[in-house]
């Protein structure tokens, strides 16, 4: 595991973890994606078992969840740690931390002496976990993007490849101790500047490439991580803040995968998934006029 997380301490959770209040690097978002990699693997393997709850007694699915997260090292964190408790109607009660706007996903909780943001993803069936982007076909057999609900799953991969692809540095915590939150955190950042500026500036640190042409309905750009092309939405001004080093930073857009089955139908959205991965080999910003790739009789 990263030498770095092997050192440092949660001092509310006391687990390892990358994050060292609001600082953001490299080194620091390497951490996170060592930490993730193994976390999000057990959660997810956890997860599998979760079905079984109505079928056991209480007290016999909460031992074999912990016994499972034992076996795949995912902490299981006591709410009261974070100084947060149920009040007799079941919400959430913060003591400690300063609870922030809730988001379409998670309700955020900011420790004001380690200047960090604890995020809270609600598992409950009843609980939203917010939204993903789909290339699928329509009534037409078109292939467009769609919207739709996420799953533990997609908020698993979101959460790994934003952090991986350059976005906000975002650390997998693990699972509350009664099993009905996903605990994530993230430095604290601060209000954007100039919207429309950072918001570019923003992408241009994700190495994302907005496609030229194309047919969707969505305002996206595609950027690379984990090897893999993803979309990535939804850029409003709740999405795109200042980290502490005063450098704009996406946190929570939208994000859906892309199959290469979607790649090798659209050839426009080819183009800009070929681009984005040169941009992320080299740094360099795609030079590509709007129309390359066209032919003389379409101009």
């Amino acid at each position: 595991m990263n030498d770095i997380s092997q050192q440092r301490r949660d001092k509310r959770t006391g687990i390892s973890t990358a994050l060292d209040g609001e600082r953001c690097n490299d080194d620091i978002r390497s951490a996170c994606t060592t930490l993730n990699r193994c976390r999000a693997r057990g959660i997810m393997e956890i997860s599998r078992f979760s079905p079984q709850r109505e079928s056991l007694e209480v007290d016999v699915w909460t031992a074999a969840i912990i016994e499972k997260a034992s076996l795949w090292e995912v902490p299981i964190i006591p709410l009261d740690s974070l100084g947060i408790h149920r009040d007799e109607e079941g919400f959430l009660i913060a003591e400690e931390l300063t609870p922030l706007k809730t988001g379409a996903e998670a309700c955020p909780y900011l420790d004001m002496k380690s200047r960090e943001v604890y995020k809270l993803f609600d598992l409950r069936a009843n609980g939203s976990m917010g939204k993903k982007v789909v290339v699928q076909r329509n009534e037409e057999g078109i292939l467009n993007a769609e919207i739709k609900e996420a799953v533990l799953h997609d908020v698993i991969r979101k959460l790994s490849t934003l952090n991986d692809g350059g976005g906000h540095p975002t650390e997998i915590v693990g699972l509350v101790d009664s099993f009905d939150h996903l605990l994530v955190k993230q430095p604290l950042a601060e209000h954007y500047r100039d919207f429309e500026v950072n918001r570019r500036e923003a992408m241009d640190i994700m190495r994302c490439v907005s496609p030229m042409g194309g047919h969707f309905r969505h305002n996206l750009a595609v950027f690379h991580a984990q090897e893999e092309p993803w979309l990535i939405g939804d850029l409003h001004k709740g999405n795109i803040m200042i980290n502490a080093e005063g450098n704009p930073t996406i946190i929570d857009a939208l994000t859906g995968y892309l199959p290469p089955y979607v790649l090798k139908e659209l050839p426009w959205l080819n183009v800009a998934t070929e681009d984005a991965y040169t941009f992320r080999e080299s740094g360099q910003a795609p030079l590509r006029s709007v129309f390359d790739g066209v032919r003389d009789d379409e101009l």
